[in-house]
Order: C-alpha cells, then sequence, then structure tokens
C-alpha cells in the first residue's frame, strides 16, 4: 500500500528533483520553484519569487514556446514544450502541467546535448544523401587498412555493384595486389600528406571490361 499523499513530503521531493520545478499563477507569477530550477535559470529563489516566468526563462517571449504554454494554460490536458534560448545555446524541455485552480506546474530540464545530437545526426544524414547521389565516384575509408565505411551509387557502379562497406580495399580488391592504387592509399598516413591527385593505370575490376585508367584524389580528415 502507498501513503497517503498528504504525508508525503512534496517539498522534499521537489528540493531532491534532478529536474526544475517551478509553479506559476494564472498572472504568470512564479509562485515556487525548487533548486534545480534555480540552477537551470541562474536565478535565486528570491529572484524567481519576484518575477514572471517569462523574464525567468532566457528568451521566452515571444518565442513558439510562450504560445504553447500560453495555450496550455487555457487547457486542462498537459503538454511538452521546447525552447531554444539564443542567449545561453541552451534547450530546454517543458513538461506542462494545467492545475485546476488555473496554475501551471511546470518541469524543466537542460536538453541541450539530446539536440545536439539529433542536429548533427540530422546533418550527417544530409551529407551522407549529397555524397550518394553525387555524379563522381566517392568513397570513405577509416584506417592504415583502408576499410571502407561508404560507398556511394558511382562508386559501387565503377566496381561492377560490388559491396565494399566493411571491407578493407586489399581485401575487396585481391586482383589488384601491387596497383599503384593501394600505394596511393597508403600515402594518405605519410608524414606532412595533402590531399594528392594522381591518374594511374589499374587492371579491370568489372568482368568483361578493359584495363582502364584510374584518377584518383585522396584527402585525410584526421591526423
Amino acid at each position: 500500500m502507498f501513503p497517503p499523499m498528504a504525508i508525503i513530503d512534496v517539498n522534499g521531493l521537489l528540493r531532491h528533483m534532478t529536474d526544475g520545478f517551478v509553479a506559476v499563477g494564472p498572472d504568470w507569477q512564479v509562485r515556487a520553484s525548487n533548486p534545480a530550477a534555480e540552477r537551470l535559470l541562474h536565478c535565486s529563489a528570491e529572484k524567481l519569487g519576484q518575477a514572471d516566468l517569462f523574464a525567468c526563462i532566457p528568451d521566452l517571449s515571444g518565442s513558439s514556446a510562450e504560445r504553447d504554454l500560453r495555450a496550455a494554460a487555457t487547457s486542462s490536458v498537459g503538454r511538452r514544450v521546447e525552447h531554444f534560448s539564443p542567449s545561453r545555446y541552451t534547450w530546454f524541455e517543458l513538461q506542462v502541467v494545467p492545475m485546476p485552480d488555473g496554475e501551471l506546474y511546470i518541469f524543466l530540464r537542460n536538453v541541450t546535448d539530446r539536440a545536439r545530437l539529433m542536429q548533427s545526426e540530422a546533418v550527417r544524414e544530409s551529407v551522407r544523401r549529397i555524397l550518394t547521389d553525387a555524379p563522381v565516384a566517392i568513397s570513405i575509408m577509416r584506417g592504415s587498412e583502408h576499410r571502407y565505411e561508404f560507398t556511394n551509387q558511382k562508386s559501387r557502379q565503377l566496381v561492377g555493384g560490388r559491396d565494399l562497406e566493411g571491407r578493407t580495399a586489399r581485401n575487396a580488391f585481391p586482383e589488384l595486389a601491387g596497383s599503384p592504387l593501394f600505394d596511393l592509399l597508403d600515402e594518405v598516413y605519410a608524414p606532412a600528406c595533402r590531399t594528392r591527385e594522381r591518374t594511374s593505370p589499374c587492371a579491370s575490376i568489372v568482368p568483361g571490361t578493359e584495363r582502364c585508367m584510374m584518377a584518383c584524389s585522396t584527402s585525410p580528415t584526421i591526423r
């Protein structure tokens, strides 16, 4: 059996919560806060108690999050609101709970790391799509063994549709043993390496085609 709510130390719970908490009245004045909120908002309990919510959360006034909060105040349904503060370069997540007496209980957390990760993943996916559709053959390899991490459509066409990702260059193309192509790849790990371009002959790796000339450009990204 759970104890009755009346004997639960609510103030103690709020003090030890890792999420911030503020309670605001119908006039948007802050009526209560916990230490986590004070740390998140860089504001003392005394200052929070003398201000309205839009003065407490940086860059909230005039934002889409303000509109969502005002909409929540006229509803009986809780909602999650995300707010980006340019002045702090911080993403806040606000869980808004409307109360019957017109108060709003707002639980806050800093989700900047999560937002940055999602943005980074979106950027990487966008770059991957661009590289995939590029009109030239592009491959991304990692390590001195030249293990393929990515090949685009043109690159796969060039090798007759061969599956390269996850394989090393020498393992993927045993028929090119001794080819200058591998020397060019190995030079990426030479001291003071820079982007290099070279045109060199190589044996055909597509059955039924003739020996060809291949122009290769290598560019190290991390030394």
